[in-house]
This record gives C-alpha cells, structure tokens and sequence, in this order.
C-alpha cells in the first residue's frame, strides 16, 4: 500500500511539472495548420515572405538593415539558414561559427562572429517588426557546410547520399537540432523551441537522393527526423524543405518522374510534417519548362491541387529569374503569383531579398551584391513594387492590381541586330487589352503591334541605331487605362569577329585555378594540380562511383579582368580510357560568379560512346571539347568549369587543357 502511494504521488508530481512547463507557453502565439491552412491565434495566416541566408552570420546592422527592409515589402515570414557547418571560409561568412565539429557548439576563435548569436539577434529583431523566420537546419549542397560536410564528418559515409542511412550522420544532425531547439536566446532568454517567432523547422534545403529514385530513401528520412523533432518540441511547424518534385510513371520530364529521389505527393502524407515547400527555378533545371510562364503557373497549381486533395498547406517557398537572364523577370514573376492567389495557395516566398551591406563585398552602392543574379532589394524599382503589392495581396490587404504589359523580347540590353521580333505579353486583370504602339528611341514613326503581340522589324533600315536604345511600347485598355513599358536594348548592326581575350598556358602553371567543391563525386588528395601529362595540362583526380546520374566537381578562376567582355569559353577534357566504364556520359557546364549564373546546363550532355578518342604518347584517352557561349554581358567576377559524371565509373585523372576566354570586337 505504501509502495502504491508513492507511485502515485510521483505519476502526480510528473503531471504537475508537466503541466506547469506546458503552461509557460501560450500556443495561440505559434502558427499552426487547421483544416489546411496556416492560423495565427485562430485567425487564418498567409505567408508574404522572402529568403535571405546571411542572418546566422552577418552583423548587427546588416541583420536590423534587412529585416527593416522586409517589412516595408509587407513580409512576415523570412526564411534563413540556422546553420554553419565545419569551418566556413571566412571570405564567405564573415569568419562565423556555428557547429565546428560534431557536436562542437561553442569553440568560436577568438575575434570571429558567434553565428548562434547572430540568429540569437535575427529572431529579437524579427519579433520586434512582427516577422517570423522558418530556419533549416542543414543544406543538400556544400555551401556553408551542408550534407557534404556531415558525409566528411562520419567514417562510415563516403557520398552524398549516405547522409540519409547513416547513422553518425543522422546522430550528429540529431544532436545539433537538440542543442538549437534547447538554445536559450542571448537576448530574450526565450528558448528556440518556446519561441513564437521561429515559424517552423524545416529538415533541409532542396534535398535529393539521386541514388533511390524510388524516393524510399528520403521518405524514411524525413519520417525519422521530423518524429524526432517533434518529440523534443511540440509547439513549432515541420516541413521537409524539398524543391517539390513529383514521382509520376510515364513522364520524361525529370521534374515530374521521381529523377531526384523525391516524391513531393507521399512526403506530404506523412503525419510529422505540417505543410509542404516547393520551389521554382526554370533557368537552373534546365529543360523542365519550354515556357517558364505557362509551365511554371502549372507547376503552382499542380502543387496547390495536391496539397489540397491531402489537407495541408502549400508554400512556393523559393522562385528565381535572373535580373538579366533570357526571359522577363516581372512578367514571369507576375504571371506566377497571379496564378498563385487565384489559386489560394497558402504562401510565397521569393529568393532573395538583401539589403544594406558594411563589408568589404558591398557594391558601389553599399549594398549587398548580387550574387546569384535574383537580388530582389527594397527600392523603387517595377520589380520591388511588384512583389511589394503582390505582398499585401496575399495577407488579405485590399490592393487593385491594373492591366499592364510587358516587352518580353527584346530583354534588358540584349543584343539586338538584322530582322528582329519585338515581342509584348499583357497582365490582364479587370480591362482586356485593346492596342498596343511600339515607339523605338532615335526613329520618327510608331509601330501598330498585331494583336498576336509580335512585330517583325528590320533593324537594318534605321542606320541611327546604334549601342543603347530604349524600346517603348504604350498599352491601352478596355476601361480607358494605359500602361508604358521600357527596355534598353543593344543595337549592333556591324560585323564582329572573334578575338581572344585570355589564353591559358597549362605548361607553365594553375593560372589561378583552383578547386571549389564537388556533389556526390569526390577529389583526390591532392586536388587540382599542374601536370606535364598531355604536353602540359591542369589535372584533377576525381572518383566518380558510376552510381549517380549528377557527380560533379568545380574548379573555378577569379583571377580574370574584364569577364563581362566574355562570350565565349572553351576548353578541352581528357579521361584515360582504360579507366573509364559504364554506359553514361558527362553534363558538364559553365557558371559565372558572382553567385551561380549556370550556362549551358543541359546543352553539352554527350554519351562517353560518342566522344572523340585520341592517343597521346602511347595512352589512349576519352577527348571533349567544350564549348560555352555567354549569350549576354554579366558583371562577373569569377567563373566555373563544373565536370559532371553521368552514370560513368572512373577513378583517376581528368586532364584539362587549352582553356580559353573568347570575346567580341567590330571587325571594322
């Protein structure tokens, strides 16, 4: 009777502290899912949001200069990284730490930034400006660490994919997720996981698991993770973080069969995770969408569908066209959150907002640069305003949005010369559109452009013509209302020839080469070096397992002057053959730096049995030339050679050799 009594006294006292601990939290104060939706202390959410990765790492007044600036976008959910794995090259992350080592958390060298409170800050300020932050936890790729760092970190892990089953890497990604959700805030003495202001958790940026295309793999994975999260904290939302791809049969399209080992519908299901993500990026994958506006406003909607059909929310938590890309960033931009809100998804999420920056990096502006192309800052321009009111709209503000139209082609300072087609897109909201009149800056008359919204002029006929010229068209619509758009175009009409601009000389050195990371493949010890094989070459030794249909290594130059005069870069590859098997090929590409401006993905995909075979010195080698064509001028400081290994097995050198900078100049 006794022993009873005291049990029951104890199973009384758990209850108590139980109770007392769940008390000191108010979940009205946590975005939760009910019926689908997000709601806010029983009032329905929607996400306005934005992605910035610098808030774990920058300073003070960077941190405050951003999420100031979000707020005056109308955002309330910013989503940033909560994650600095291994050591981080300070010329990238301000010489900040996180996790040093496996379970390492606190040893910052002395004068380096603490990015733990630096996040400590990022969520203080956020709270004061009413926004919340989602924070991931690890990144598929090896920026600032990410699964490559986890897969180096375990003895029993050798590549990428292996993050997912084994298990010092899932017990090192367990551990570090304890350890920031028990975090007490520096600054507010409000622990992470009792912190409304922390939106949810998200498992991982874009993960893929290339290796099970079944998308079992992954799906295990996310079970076992977000049980454990939410068995440490109960009051914040859990998504996987996936880019959104489907795994249908019957479709060749790699975004839609289950290509990447993921599969957007059944990780949707399952019970731990709150709402689904999915991003969009037509540029960088490559041959997915013929019509980044048509088939990306069907990406949307497929993904709203089903997560409806399922009872939970959808967000379109990243989407990017480059500033000065091929295609027209506004209209594409517009077309998509328009076929986004009159579909009610529950949230959007454009990368990537920046802000003020007081570094060395800052622009000649003092602002963060551009890296990647997609810089979106708080300014007056069409695309700030846009995404602005677009903003407002989906928080439920009474925004009118008006008929307007866009030239997609010509786009800003494309080259324009000989017989070209102007070509105009109208947003149209509650006015169709009734006329539209092309004015060409220097020519006298105005062009009627058809109603199919193309006009063929020849360039040729107007000799004046010539650098820089602004192309106008003039809207009219239904309901009297006018809209103008602009674009400064390039005029050339005079022969060019093509002239070298940098010749590298592999007998002598590296040129300033240098390697800058791989996915899935892995380098040799020694990493890129100059060799005297094949007459003088730069030689990379790589493994590639023949197991991933995407193993790639990078070797990148920032050494070059003037590589916004570049349009062209070639250079030849090497494999020795008797080292090369497997039925696969390569799928190599280029990048331009700042950020990742990919070029040519996808245009040099070629079988190993179709390349060129050559001997030299009595060793027969796998040959092929390259070539990348940089269709427009970027400000770019640096670029990449990315060798990717397409189900082939070698484990050796890769010899590169006769690389070389093509530009322009007037033949005349």
């Amino acid at each position: 009777m006794k022993v009873k009594r005291i049990v029951l006294a104890v199973i009384i006292i758990v209850i108590v502290l139980v109770l007392g601990s769940c008390s000191t939290v108010n979940l009205d104060k946590f975005v939760q899912v009910k019926d689908g939706d997000f709601v806010l202390s029983g009032e329905a959410y929607k996400i306005a949001g934005t992605n910035n990765y610098y808030l774990n790492y920058k300073d003070d007044e960077m941190i405050e200069a951003l999420i100031k600036d979000a707020s005056e976008m109308h955002v309330n959910v910013i989503r940033c990284w909560a994650f600095l794995d291994g050591f981080v090259d300070s010329n990238v992350n301000n010489n900040a730490f996180m996790q040093t080592e496996p379970g390492v958390y606190d040893r910052i060298p002395d004068g380096a930034r603490n990015g733990f409170e630096a996040l400590d800050f990022a969520l203080k300020k956020a709270a004061e400006y009413d926004i919340k932050l989602v924070l991931v936890l690890v990144n598929n790729w090896d920026a600032f660490g990410g699964i490559p760092q986890y897969v180096n970190w375990s003895d029993t892990a050798s590549v990428h994919d292996d993050f997912y089953t084994d298990e010092t890497c899932k017990q090192i990604y367990k551990d570090y997720f304890s350890y920031l959700a028990n975090r007490e805030n520096t600054l507010t003495g409000v622990k992470y996981m009792n912190d409304p202001t922390i939106f949810s958790w998200e498992l991982c940026n874009e993960p893929r698991c290339e290796s099970d295309k079944t998308g079992d793999t992954l799906y295990n994975w996310i079970v076992e993770m977000s049980q454990y999260i939410k068995s440490i904290d109960h009051n914040h939302l859990v998504t996987a973080g996936d880019e959104g791809f489907f795994k249908n049969d019957g479709t060749d399209n790699w975004a839609y069969n289950g290509y990447s080992g993921v599969d957007w519908e059944r990780n949707l299901q399952i019970d731990t995770i709150d709402y689904g993500t999915f991003h969009l990026y037509p540029e960088h994958w490559g041959d997915v969408f013929d019509n980044p506006a048509k088939d990306g406003s069907k990406w949307i909607v497929d993904h709203i569908k089903v997560a409806d059909a399922i009872g939970k929310p959808s967000v379109l938590e990243e989407f990017g066209i480059q500033k000065f890309g091929q295609f027209n960033r506004d209209y594409i931009y517009e077309t998509w959150l328009k076929a986004a809100l009159e579909n009610d998804i529950n949230g959007t999420m454009y990368w990537i907002l920046t802000s003020v920056d007081t570094g060395d990096s800052a622009d000649e502006n003092g602002m963060y640069p551009d890296f990647d192309g997609f810089r979106i800052m708080n300014d007056d321009s069409i695309t700030s305003k846009l995404l602005k009111d677009y903003a407002a709209q989906i928080k439920g503000d009474d925004v009118v949005q008006q008929s307007h139209a866009y030239i997609v082609k010509p786009t800003d300072h494309e080259e324009v010369s000989g017989i070209y087609a102007v070509k105009v897109k109208s947003i149209e909201n509650e006015a169709v559109r009734e006329r539209y009149t092309l004015s060409i800056e220097g020519v006298d008359e105005k062009f009627d452009i058809p109603s199919s919204g193309t006009l063929v002029i020849d360039t040729t006929q107007y000799p004046q013509l010539s650098g820089e010229v602004k192309f106008s068209v003039e809207a009219a619509y239904s309901d009297g209302s006018e809209s103008v758009a602009e674009i400064i175009a390039v005029v050339n009409n005079r022969d060019m020839i093509e002239v070298p601009h940098v010749l590298f000389d592999s007998n002598k050195d590296l040129g300033g080469f240098y390697s800058k990371g791989t996915y899935q493949a892995a380098y040799g010890s020694e990493g890129i070096t100059q060799s005297n094989d094949l007459g003088g070459s730069m030689k990379i030794d790589t493994v590639f397992t023949g197991d991933y249909d995407w193993m790639e290594l990078k070797i990148c130059n920032d050494s070059i002057d003037d590589m916004e005069l570049v349009t062209k870069i070639e250079y030849d590859l090497y494999f020795v053959e008797s080292l090369l098997s497997g039925d696969g090929g390569t799928r190599n590409y280029l990048a331009l730096d700042p950020g990742w401006i990919k070029i040519g993905q996808d245009e040099n995909d070629t079988l190993v049995a179709d390349m060129e075979r050559v001997e030299i010195d009595g060793e027969m080698y796998i040959k092929q030339h390259m070539t990348n064509k940089i269709l427009r001028p970027f400000n770019a400081d640096s670029f990449y050679i990315c060798i990717v290994g397409n189900m082939i097995k070698y484990e050796g050198p890769i010899y590169i050799d006769n690389v070389q900078l093509i530009k322009k100049e007037y033949a005349d």
